[in-house]
């Protein structure tokens, strides 16, 4: 699935009911964002609230268990042949964790595909992912250590084939 992550002022310029029609969409706003509700949650979008922290903050939302399984759900359920766009207000952290982790688990795990996985690495150079988020999304999807460590393990299964 091919996946781009953008901020919300980028979703907000390219929106049309056909790109709308045709993508899937995982929003994340914070509280403070909740009134700019661009849409609700439908068959092909997911709305969710959370702050790009690390650690629990008074009067913060921390990303946890229950929206890494709504983010799981929302997953299984999307037309994999439509574009999955992820969005925060900057389009850095927040949505920047959840698209390499679902690019990690979709593109390199579940049904490798190279070129999918190819064209989030393109478009997506920006990004910084909040590790948090990542590691709770990891868990909720069953992918187990780093990327790194994935790769180190790859390469000594090949050689010794």
């Amino acid at each position: 699935m091919k996946i781009l992550i953008i901020s919300r002022n980028d979703l907000i310029s390219r929106l049309t009911e056909e790109y709308y029609a045709n993508n899937n969409f995982i929003t994340i706003k914070c509280k403070a964002e909740e009134k700019h509700v661009i849409w609700q949650n439908g068959p092909n979008s997911l709305k969710l609230t959370f702050d790009d922290i690390s650690a629990p903050l008074e009067g913060c939302t921390l990303f946890d268990e229950k929206h890494a399984r709504r983010i799981s759900e929302f997953i299984a359920r999307i037309d994999p042949s439509r574009m999955l766009i992820v969005n925060c207000r900057a389009g850095v952290s927040r949505s920047g964790a959840v698209g390499q982790v679902l690019d990690e688990y979709l593109n390199r795990g579940k049904e490798p595909n190279e070129e999918d996985h190819r064209f989030f690495v393109e478009h997506n150079p920006h990004i910084t992912p909040n590790r948090h988020i990542s590691n709770v999304l990891r868990k909720e999807l069953g992918i187990r250590g780093s990327r790194a460590v994935r790769k180190k393990k790859a390469r000594s299964l090949l050689a010794s084939s």
